[in-house]
Order: C-alpha cells, then sequence, then structure tokens
C-alpha cells in the first residue's frame, strides 16, 4: 500500500462531511482512482517479471547450446576420443598394472564434470519453463 495521497484527495474534517453525498461520490471517486493505480503497478511488475524470466530463458537456452556443442560436437567428439586412446596407451605403457585405477579415475571425473554442467543447464532450463507457465 502506498501512503500517497491522489491528486485533489480531500480529507474528512466532520461527520457532517461524511454524511454529504458529493463528499461521499468524491472519496469514492478517489477510492477508484486508487485502485486502478495499484492494479496498474501491479499488471507492470507482472509483465517486468515476465520478461526477465524470458530474457532468462533466452540466456540459459543460448548457453546450453553451446555447452551442448562443445561436449557433443564431431570435433570434440573425435578428439576426446583421440586424446582418451592416447592418455590409455601412455598410461599402461608407464604405469603397466596400476593404469587401470588411473583410467577409472579419469573416466570418473570426466563424467562426474559432464553431469553436472549439463544437469545444471537442465534444471535451470526446466526450472524456467516451468515459472513461464506458472504465470
Amino acid at each position: 500500500m502506498s501512503n500517497e495521497m491522489p491528486k485533489e484527495a480531500t480529507l474528512t474534517k466532520s461527520k457532517e462531511d461524511l454524511a454529504n453525498d458529493e463528499h461521499l461520490e468524491k472519496i469514492q471517486l478517489q477510492n477508484k482512482i486508487s485502485r486502478e493505480v495499484l492494479e496498474s503497478r501491479s499488471n507492470e511488475k507482472k509483465l517486468d517479471d515476465i520478461e526477465a524470466t524470458l530474457h532468462n530463458a533466452k540466456i540459459l537456452n543460448k548457453l546450453s547450446k553451446n555447452l551442448v556443442n562443445i561436449f557433443f560436437s564431431k570435433f570434440a567428439f573425435t578428439c576426446r576420443i583421440v586424446g582418451y586412446a592416447l592418455l590409455n596407451v601412455c598410461l599402461y605403457y608407464y604405469l603397466a598394472e596400476s593404469a587401470s585405477f588411473y583410467i577409472s579415475l579419469i573416466d570418473k571425473i570426466g563424467l562426474f564434470v559432464i553431469v553436472c554442467i549439463l544437469g545444471k543447464f537442465l534444471k535451470d532450463n526446466l526450472t524456467c519453463f516451468i515459472e513461464m507457465f506458472k504465470k
């Protein structure tokens, strides 16, 4: 609620003012104007919230697309396969028996990173999507 008085507002000073029909009509008009102002401000706030949600959804969508392209493009996928194969060969060549431990550790760390990053963006996108339908 706002403490602002509408323009041309009059204060009631006595019982006689309240009994006066003309004065009551002024008060009713002032109340109607105040309600309309509050409603318009509420609608403006809702529109701003909707625009902000749409903007956030666009940003998340763009980031998600770029992230998926980075992880799953043909070039990146090929580089990861070649790099992983070279890493396996080097680890088995230098570490022999303990190489499987390090390879499984690298696999788990890589999977953890992929799941965390992609899961975070998926969660954010779903949250934005749900918020858009709530409004």
